[in-house]
């Protein structure tokens, strides 16, 4: 009832708003009833099918992949030391060269257009999210983990709520939703967005991801005010980050887009072979995280110490094959609780509390805002990308960064996590699609 009252009342500020820069501006009435029209050509039933269609090829598409992963672990492709080094070439090469070339781009195509305000908007809103996410998982952290903060949970819970899945994912579902769309350019266009949104995402997920997931260990040497400056920049200057930059320095100098970007200039050659190293990025964070999942698989769910009859002495010899049975079991019940209490708690920030707050408010954004609402209005696109980045599940990445700090039981056990939140989601990411579709009017 309450999630029903709270998204029928965002959708009142968005339409009100709507309806009142209607009527201080004719040709954005003209644009507005044309843009209605496209949603009323379109039934509702045959919108949810198209969605439900696109939320399920692309999960399958992930689960698939992640079975094949799966295998390759059983079958010891995937062991650790593998897992060790395809993390640090995602964080090294595979994903900087991805960032590098979409952000030189995507910046380089809209600037040439004079889509500045997509260049300014997307990303800032992506760290602004990020900071609202933030805040919610610290805040349901509190509220369930408040006895231990510091505990792997409590961490867990913070960084699945702060961070989605603002890359891969929304890729998968505008592919599906705009390949076939009567309207061509849709679905380069959102690329270029989602692109956008990571040039903001990127840096805050690699300088924030880490440092949530960072172990406070009581018995660490202080650390000096050097010391700590260099860890910052560390962390800063990562290199994601770093191609995020060079990015933006290449699509805005138009030297570089005329000697890297453009097919014609003399270092075009390195440019393109770039692109196709970047491609690697998807299919690797795929196979990292199925290769967490398997090992977490073949890991015991307790590890129930055997070899304490051995060493204790006399006194526990006794100790009966049902006593030892009762405590796995007990065990097994805790871990099973905890690990339900996860899903839950992460499935509620990610599919109810943030969507229907970042609904909310990007009605308010409009109702106060008339060039930001006259904005959407025109280019109703971009506020479909926004919306769409809401209601994404949590960032595969996470148990990349788990694996770089050495981590891997924490990192199987956090893939097990988001395997199940991403089969759980599909309704929830199917529900918010139909309405953002039908906000926006990008119906097919």
């Amino acid at each position: 009832m309450l999630f029903s009252v709270v998204v029928a009342t965002s959708d009142a500020l968005i339409h009100s708003s709507t309806r009142s820069i209607v009527r201080s501006n004719p040709t954005t009435s003209n644009q507005f009833n044309h843009q209605s029209c496209i949603v009323c050509h379109n039934s509702a039933s045959s919108t949810s099918q198209a969605i439900n269609i696109a939320a399920i090829k692309a999960i399958s598409k992930l689960i698939s992949t992640c079975g094949v992963g799966v295998l390759a672990g059983r079958s010891g492709l995937l062991d650790q030391n593998a897992l060790s080094v395809c993390s640090k070439l995602i964080f090294s090469l595979f994903q900087p060269c991805l960032l590098f070339t979409k952000v030189a781009s995507t910046i380089a195509e809209n600037s040439d257009k004079g889509g500045g305000s997509s260049l300014i908007i997307l990303p800032l809103l992506a760290i602004i999210q990020i900071f609202i996410g933030y805040a919610i998982g610290k805040l349901m952290s509190f509220i369930i983990h408040r006895q231990n903060l510091d505990s792997e949970d409590a961490k867990a819970l913070t960084v699945c709520s702060t961070f989605a899945n603002s890359g891969p994912l929304p890729l998968v579902f505008t592919d599906c939703l705009f390949a076939n769309h009567p309207d061509k350019t849709l679905l380069p266009r959102s690329i270029a967005y989602i692109s956008l949104y990571l040039l903001g995402w990127s840096p805050g997920f690699w300088i924030g991801a880490p440092a949530i997931l960072r172990e406070n260990d009581p018995n660490a040497k202080t650390q000096s005010q050097g010391e700590k400056m260099r860890e910052l920049g560390t962390r800063i200057f990562s290199p994601p980050v770093v191609g995020s930059i060079l990015g933006m320095v290449v699509g805005f100098i138009p030297f570089f887009k005329s000697t890297l970007i453009s097919p014609s200039g003399f270092l075009n050659p390195i440019f393109e072979a770039m692109k196709t190293i970047g491609t690697a990025y998807l299919p690797l964070v795929l196979m990292v995280l199925a290769g967490s999942l398997s090992s977490s698989l073949s890991t015991p769910a307790t590890t129930t110490s055997a070899t304490s009859n051995s060493s204790s002495g006399s006194d526990k010899s006794n100790q009966s094959e049902i006593d030892r049975s009762k405590n796995i079991l007990v065990s097994r019940v805790k871990e099973s609780q905890s690990f339900a209490i996860q899903v839950i708690s992460v499935y509620f920030v990610r599919f109810f509390i943030f969507p229907t707050l970042s609904f909310g408010l990007l009605g308010l954004l409009r109702q106060y805002i008339p060039s930001l609402n006259a904005l959407f209005l025109k280019d109703p696109l971009l506020l479909m990308i926004l919306l769409l980045e809401t209601c994404m599940p949590s960032a595969q990445n996470t148990t990349v960064v788990l694996q770089l700090q050495g981590k891997k039981d924490a990192a199987g056990r956090l893939a097990r996590l988001l395997l199940v939140l991403y089969v759980l989601g599909i309704p929830a990411m199917s529900y918010w699609l139909i309405r953002i579709l039908h906000l926006t009017g990008l119906a097919a």
